[in-house]
């Protein structure tokens, strides 16, 4: 079972009319559908998504549910950005939000996961270690 977020497109025509069709983002009801070997091809095509790509990036309320889901199920969704380099190529991936959102959201994310539970989330997302993998493709 999935929900659907809809959004007109943000790219306007020189009219003001939307620049394409309207953008559908589907997620899980239940955090298990990430774990179902029949949804692994669906889940990669909407994290994947050029659309998902750049609308993330510029509509803070994606944004916020790519990092509570990152926060929900640490290390399951991953931002990773690759270097194509003369020594190789540099994948970092990222598992958990910049501490900066969690800092802005501290009173929400306390009252979802309790105190102790946020203090040890801010403390894994201020530690590169425990935030980043690096990982050299050739």
């Amino acid at each position: 079972m999935l929900f659907s977020l809809e959004t007109s497109s943000i790219w306007r025509s020189s009219v003001g009319l939307p620049a394409g069709p309207k953008h559908q983002l589907y997620l899980p009801v239940h955090a298990s559908s990430f774990f179902s070997p029949e949804r692994r091809v669906q889940w990669e095509m909407v994290f994947h998504s050029d659309i998902f790509e750049s609308v993330r990036k510029i509509c803070p309320p994606i944004t916020d549910i790519l990092y509570l889901i990152q926060c929900l199920l640490t290390g399951l969704v991953t931002v990773a950005f690759e270097e194509h380099l003369p020594q190789g190529i540099y994948r970092t991936s990222r598992g958990l939000p910049p501490v900066a959102w969690v800092n802005e959201n501290e009173a929400a994310l306390t009252e979802i996961f309790g105190v102790s539970h946020f203090k040890a989330l801010r403390k894994a997302c201020s530690d590169t270690k425990a935030s980043y993998n690096l990982q050299i493709l050739r």
